[in-house]
């Protein structure tokens, strides 16, 4: 079942967050990310912390799969200790892939439990 994560109020956002696993690959270091949606991600930063404004290629982690993705660092909160990334730009199979997911996680309980 796919948990969504309520807004804020006053929050406006154009995607669903939810918290259905899924990590990223940044570099070859691979970080489970806690909250996503077709438009950001959050993971925690484990002290990690690069620069804002900073666009780079990364992979989301869906089992053995690879998913390019173009993000930007959003947000880098040393308090919290969580990096939060903006999506820039998914191909169409990379969006598919993660909506799916999203919409039906049960199908890829498989491959999220080896990964």
């Amino acid at each position: 079942m796919t948990r969504y994560i309520r807004y804020k109020s006053g929050e406006r956002r154009n995607d669903r967050r939810v918290s259905l696993p899924i990590s990223i690959d940044i570099m070859g270091q691979t970080y489970d990310v806690t909250r996503w949606s077709l438009s950001g991600l959050e993971f925690p930063a484990n002290g990690n912390n690069p620069s804002e404004d900073i666009d780079f290629s990364a992979n989301f982690v869906l089992g053995e799969e690879r998913l390019p993705v173009r993000v930007r660092v959003a947000r880098c909160d040393a308090k919290t200790n969580v990096v939060a990334l903006s999506i820039k730009s998914l191909a169409s199979q990379t969006f598919d892939r993660l909506n799916s997911y999203m919409m039906r996680p049960s199908m890829f309980a498989a491959a999220t439990a080896t990964g």
